[in-house]
């Protein structure tokens, strides 16, 4: 009596929850007797179980496909180690939230294998079963549209198309410097021309060298950094684990390489043209002192300054048309003297004796310190005609002035000339050069 009145309860409880099935010959709804009903229950129940279980093992697979498609990005280097460390994360929870619902399936699975279990759970398997099939099949959509999401973010963060525009950005760098090797090439050749000529002194020519030979250096190491940058976006590996310090390396190469290149050219022109337009000027000093003089007396102070001034202006004028760049003006002066003797004892000797530190110098090193003090003479007149004429140059902040001196004793000024005579005024003169050059 106890069982019929169990059985009968648990037949509404079954049609009020909608479990009816689909075969009208043998249905839960019409059984036999109740061990007959627990048969049917027990096969209905793992039929729907392994249904559902077989839902969450094709979202299990689902899952590793995006890990080995996650897995092969990070080989070939297309994603970073960041990036794959996030999506592995979000799979992660992912799968755990599927370990969590199989072991839940399980649990049934195993307290369905037993008919007796089956008898005595009866009523909480008819509720839990069901309810857990239909938690799993309605969150089915949900779950798939999140791996639809994962592997869009995955394929988007492909870091394919940034190394190939990396690689471009190292391509123009490289042919830049190469444009760059060309042109100061051709400056160099500009160079030796005019120092041949003698439009310009070795020290200026030293001047340029030096500033050609820092900015060959910088292409150099520019050169190997570009290598380097190369073969590391090459490495799937590296990449990976570093695209953040090398595409930051990247861009300083685009920097000082690549958006530099118009103010770099600038300063190539800058040094070009003044190379192409410089000139030596010979200047005699027999307006203004004798055999033996170097001092330019007070009273012809404005005649001198009148005198000179047209290299100052030249200089200005180039200056400003090269503003913009920070730059060093310099006034190189060559001073010459003739081969005059000058009287051991004199007040000249005795000046000349102490300017040139040597207890007992000889005619030719007394010349020496005579000339160098004609071109220290003329050099400070320079200085003070400079600082008169300051206001005339543009962006004065961003040059530097420096004056060279430099006495040539009694070297002939233009050894063309063969006709020099032991004391002759055209020896008495200075050489003046002047250059802007860039700083850097």
């Amino acid at each position: 009596m106890k069982k019929t009145l169990l059985f009968s309860a648990i037949l509404v409880m079954v049609h009020s929850l909608g479990f009816a099935q689909s075969n009208p010959s043998t249905t839960i709804e019409n059984p036999k007797n109740y061990k007959e009903f627990f048969k049917m229950s027990q096969a209905r129940f793992i039929e729907n179980l392994a249904k559902t279980t077989s839902v969450l093992e094709k979202e299990s697979d689902r899952i590793k496909e995006l890990n080995n498609l996650d897995d092969s990005l990070l080989a070939k280097g297309e994603i970073t180690d960041s990036t794959s460390k996030l999506y592995k994360g979000k799979l992660a929870e992912l799968q755990k939230e599927n370990d969590s619902l199989k072991k839940v399936g399980f649990d049934l699975k195993t307290q369905l294998s037993s008919l007796n279990i089956v008898k005595r759970k009866c009523l909480a398997l008819i509720n839990g079963v069901p309810q857990y099939c239909r938690t799993i099949i309605s969150r089915s959509p949900e779950r798939y549209a999140q791996f639809t999401n994962v592997e869009e973010e995955i394929t988007k963060s492909n870091l394919g198309a940034e190394k190939k525009q990396l690689k471009a950005i190292l391509g123009n760098a490289d042919a830049q410097q190469k444009k760059d090797v060309k042109k100061i090439d051709g400056i160099g050749d500009v160079k030796g021309d005019v120092l041949a000529s003698g439009k310009i002194d070795s020290a200026m020519a030293t001047g340029v060298d030096t500033r050609l030979a820092r900015y060959l250096k910088r292409i150099e190491d520019n050169a190997k950094e570009i290598k380097l940058l190369e073969k590391r976006i090459s490495i799937p590996e590296d990449y990976a684990a570093n695209s953040a310090s090398i595409k930051s390396r990247v861009l300083i190469i685009d920097s000082v390489v690549n958006k530099s290149a118009k103010s770099r050219q600038y300063t190539f022109d800058m040094i070009e043209e003044g190379l192409k337009t410089s000139t030596k000027t010979l200047f005699s000093l027999a307006a203004f002192f004798g055999p033996g003089g170097y001092a330019i007396p007070a009273e012809k102070s404005e005649k001198a300054r009148k005198y000179f001034s047209p290299v100052i202006d030249s200089l200005i004028k180039f200056s400003n048309k090269y503003a913009e760049i920070p730059r060093t003006a310099t006034i190189l002066v060559n001073g010459y003297a003739d081969a005059t003797q000058i009287a051991v004892g004199s007040k000249l000797y005795k000046e000349l004796a102490t300017f040139s530190k040597l207890d007992a110098p000889t005619k030719a090193q007394l010349n020496v310190s005579l000339s160098a003090l004609r071109a220290e003479e003329l050099s400070n007149l320079f200085t003070k005609t400079i600082k008169e004429k300051s206001i005339e140059f543009v962006a004065l902040p961003k040059i530097t002035f420096e004056n060279i001196e430099a006495g040539r004793g009694e070297q002939l000024p233009d050894p063309s000339i063969k006709n020099y005579k032991v004391n002759d005024e055209r020896r008495r003169i200075v050489i003046v050069y002047w250059s802007v050059l860039p700083n850097e």
